[in-house]
This record gives C-alpha cells, sequence and structure tokens, in this order.
C-alpha cells in the first residue's frame, strides 16, 4: 500500500469526511463509506480509489428520494428491523461487516453499516451480532417513540436459521465459541 503524501491525506480525508456526511441519508453507500473511512489514520492510494469509484456511482445515480404515505392496513405499527451480515468481509482483520435498516410502517427511517468489533468465527456467528445490533437500534428507536407517545411493536428479520436458533435458545448449552464483547 503506497501512502499519500501530506497534500494527498488532507485531500483524502476531506473526500471521506464528505462521503460520510452524505452517508447519513444514502443507504446505498454506507458500506462503500465505511470502508473509505477506514484509512482515514493511514491514507492510501487505494482509499483514494475507494472514494473514486463512489463517486462515479454517485455520478451514476445522483438522487435517493424517500416517500413517506400516511397509509396503513393494519391497526399495529411495526418497527421492521432487516439484518444481515459477511462472515469475515475483511480480508486484512478477518472482522464481519453488520448492516440493516429500519422502517416503520415499511418506510425506511434508519439504516447503518459498520464493522463488527469481534471477529466471527462462523457464519452464524456473525449473522447473529448484526441481528443484535439491529435489536438493539430497534428497541432505541421503540424507546424514542414512546417519549413521543407512539406505541409500536418491533420484529427483527434475518435470513440466517443459525442466528434464529442462537436468538431463540435459553441458556448457551453447548455453544461455547461466542465471543464476549466488551
Amino acid at each position: 500500500k503506497k501512502k499519500l503524501d501530506r497534500v494527498g491525506q488532507n485531500k483524502f480525508r476531506g473526500g471521506a469526511a464528505r462521503a460520510n456526511v452524505l452517508g447519513l441519508d444514502r443507504p446505498d453507500i454506507q458500506y462503500a463509506m465505511k470502508e473509505a473511512c477506514r484509512g482515514m489514520a493511514n491514507p492510501s492510494i487505494g482509499g483514494v480509489a475507494k472514494i473514486k469509484r463512489m463517486v462515479r456511482y454517485l455520478i451514476g445515480a445522483p438522487r435517493l428520494i424517500w416517500k413517506y404515505t400516511e397509509e396503513r392496513d393494519e391497526e399495529v405499527v411495526w418497527i421492521d428491523a432487516l439484518v444481515d451480515s459477511d462472515w469475515a468481509g475483511c480480508h486484512a482483520t478477518r472482522r464481519s461487516t453488520s448492516g440493516g435498516i429500519l422502517c416503520v410502517a415499511g418506510a425506511g427511517v434508519k439504516s447503518w453499516s459498520s464493522t463488527q468489533g469481534s471477529i466471527a468465527l462462523s457464519s452464524g456467528e456473525a449473522e447473529y451480532y448484526a441481528a443484535l445490533k439491529g435489536a438493539a437500534e430497534a428497541l432505541g428507536l421503540q424507546s424514542l417513540a414512546a417519549d413521543l407517545g407512539w406505541q409500536f411493536k418491533v420484529r427483527l428479520w434475518t435470513d440466517s436459521s443459525s442466528c434464529k436458533v442462537v436468538a431463540s435458545r435459553r441458556g448457551l448449552g453447548k455453544l461455547r465459541h461466542m465471543e464476549i464483547n466488551k
């Protein structure tokens, strides 16, 4: 990895900071933004290439329009937390990435893409950590809504059967390899 000179580092950090701000409203670039911002401490030419690739994508997809309506068929208003992860997606650190979106009555209100703190030993463990983050985010939104006088119920959606089994257990049983987060 070839490092950038002082001027190049400043330009890279400025571009990464702009991408970070854009990522708040653009879930389609959050993963790319996260990966670009991982190089903030030691900017390299590869990091500049990531920023350029993201800018080229944004030129082709300049707008994202969120449309909210008040039409509902159900009496219950749901917060749906849709989560997923990759397993050991970073080749250097073997860390996984969690991603998800919170939807209220079908409309996306929050999304994220973040590197997991611990190294998952299996894809099921990585999915479990993603589901845990999604549940925490959904419960936080439910608490905020309750403070505002709204009553929402929470549903968690994942595509991992092993995550569903682990999450529905009482106690660890023979599940020994789960990392304890600090």
